[in-house]
């Protein structure tokens, strides 16, 4: 059997050594923690800039789809003034039909009141009777007056009513 030769080491030689063994692998960690450090530094750097490219793609999908719907707002806005443009038209047409007939009627009217006014010159002893008929022709336009201005009020409010609604200012109401 061969015997190993035996070193022997002063307890000082020995502590040395174990320092020095000790320092470099603090030394090689220390270069470790660099290295990871400077790799952690650029993957940081690489999800920054992917980042910042999401970021930039996502502003400009929103740009575009804000720009196509201010579009869409402004061609829908479009036609709403056009169809309300011609629901006018149409209320005027319909408003100048409207009072035009009140107007023959009103002649007609006035035109009996006429002929009741010379018969009434001409009898002077149908004058009660005369009278009377005078008061319905007056209750009549009275009653025609005041419908034709019922009509007109109920119109004008129906069409205020309905441009508040197109316009959204007044919202969807329900009835019972």
């Amino acid at each position: 059997m061969t015997t190993s030769p035996t070193i022997t080491y002063t307890l000082e030689e020995f502590l040395m050594r174990f320092e020095m063994k000790i320092d470099r692998q603090f030394y090689e960690l220390k270069q470790n923690i660099a290295e990871l450090k400077t790799e952690l530094k650029q993957d940081i750097a690489e999800l920054k800039t992917e980042f910042k490219q999401e970021i930039a793609e996502v502003k400009t999908e929103l740009k575009q789809d804000i720009a196509e719907l201010k579009t869409e707002f402004k061609q829908e806005i479009v036609e709403v003034k056009t169809e309300l443009k011609q629901d006018i038209a149409e209320l005027k047409t319909e408003f100048k039909h409207e009072i035009v007939e009140v107007k023959v009627e009103l002649k007609e009217v006035k035109n009996e009141l006429k002929e009741v006014k010379l018969e009434v010159a001409n009898l002077s002893g149908d004058v009660k009777a005369l009278d009377e008929r005078v008061k319905g022709i007056d209750k009549r336009l009275e009653n025609l007056e005041f419908i034709v201005r019922g009509g007109l009020v109920a119109f004008l409010t129906a069409f205020i009513g309905l441009i508040l609604k197109v316009a959204g200012i007044i919202p969807n109401i329900k009835t019972i």
